[in-house]
């Protein structure tokens, strides 16, 4: 039985040929194309220091560009590409420390080390992850059903030896995704917890209030990105590192 593809063959674009690809005159199109272009032209550790090992690549498929990334192990990778990172360094071995109980933080590592190892010595990492814009959660294209069977099938072709990862699925935001992915016959694998929030309602809580009553009375505004200066970026990427890599040991 062959399959027909309505949507035409996807197209795999590397960091050799990505200004060759027509990104789609839309708004995820746009996204898209001012996003990859930089980090597939010049390699994502120059903007993520914790990427290793990681090659950015884009499909186009219809009229939809997909990010994927194929990586191989390296024990500080970041858990956006590594789901060595994810389920064991940061899932295991990283976040028992917040559990304040040496105790139990060694019985948890006493478990984990063997697991760890296993999972080295399995290749856990020997993966395409689908949809990776290198972020935690990510949002999913304009993208149908026909494009993803036909997206999953150019990615079994090209990719054998390495198992395919859709990431960010969900069945509030993504539940065609959710239910085509699993009527092809992908496992679900427990990833993370998401929160969907109304932006209008968000604006009526006790805590955003307060929040911009705190901006109001320190003398902060809210500005474009755009207009920072190179000094101001880099007091971003600081502030950023203090917040959410050195937070256990930073007094802010």
């Amino acid at each position: 039985m062959t399959y027909e593809n309505p949507v035409g063959s996807p197209l795999l674009f590397t960091k050799e040929n990505i200004h060759t690809l027509s990104f789609p005159q839309t708004e995820d199109g746009d996204y898209a194309r001012r996003y990859l272009i930089p980090l597939m032209t010049d390699n994502p550790q120059k903007y993520i220091r914790n990427v290793y090992n990681t090659q950015l690549m884009a499909v186009k498929v219809g009229e939809t560009v997909i990010p994927i990334t194929v990586t191989d192990f390296h024990p500080q990778n970041t858990y956006t590409v590594s789901p060595y990172s994810h389920y064991v360094s940061y899932g295991g071995l990283e976040e028992v420390k917040h559990l304040n109980n040496p105790l139990a933080e060694l019985l948890v590592k006493a478990i984990m080390k063997p697991i760890a190892w296993y999972f080295r010595y399995a290749e856990l990492d020997k993966v395409v992850f689908v949809n990776n814009y290198l972020v935690s959660t990510n949002l999913y294209p304009s993208v149908n059903s026909d494009q993803l069977s036909a997206l999953s099938e150019a990615l079994i072709e090209w990719f054998p030896d390495r198992a395919i990862v859709f990431r960010s699925v969900d069945q509030k935001k993504n539940p065609h995704v959710y239910q085509t992915l699993e009527g092809l016959g992908y496992d679900l694998v427990l990833s993370r917890q998401v929160w969907y929030m109304d932006p209008v309602a968000a604006l009526k809580t006790r805590q955003c209030k307060e929040d911009l009553r705190v901006l109001k009375k320190n003398g902060y505004e809210v500005i474009n990105g755009k207009d920072l200066s190179d000094e101001e970026i880099h007091r971003a990427v600081k502030l950023y590192e203090l917040l959410y890599l050195q937070c256990s040991v930073a007094n802010i």
